[in-house]
């Protein structure tokens, strides 16, 4: 049975996207810089707090942040990593949950672990 209803991840991430328009372009410059403009991290590492630091600051235009606008940080680290592997889990159409799509993944987890 089909429900439509995008995952609460994927709205959390569209809102996100709205407050902070250049973060996933931002993102993919840092990971493409990963270990020749910037250090290298490990790979368990979809990308470290401070790069969504640095993000969160440029694209405020301030040089820190403070109490208000700090949790961003982590939020966006969050929903960015979400948002990257998201594609790799779901095999139905984009931004659509569908049960019948997700139990093939479901199955082949579960055959692996």
């Amino acid at each position: 049975m089909k429900n439509n209803i995008k995952p609460r991840p994927a709205l959390h991430t569209e809102a996100a996207g709205k407050i902070y328009p250049g973060a996933w372009k931002k993102i993919d410059n840092f990971r493409a810089d990963r270990g020749i403009e910037l250090p290298n991290w490990p790979d368990w590492c979809f990308a470290p707090l401070a790069a969504w630091y640095a993000i969160v600051c440029a694209e405020t235009e301030r040089q820190a942040l403070d109490l208000q606008i700090i949790g961003d940080v982590s939020r966006l680290a969050a929903l960015g990593a979400w948002r990257a592997h998201w594609h790799g889990f779901w095999t139905g159409p984009k931004n659509v949950v569908d049960s019948d799509n997700l139990v093939p993944v479901i199955r082949k987890i579960n055959q692996n672990n």
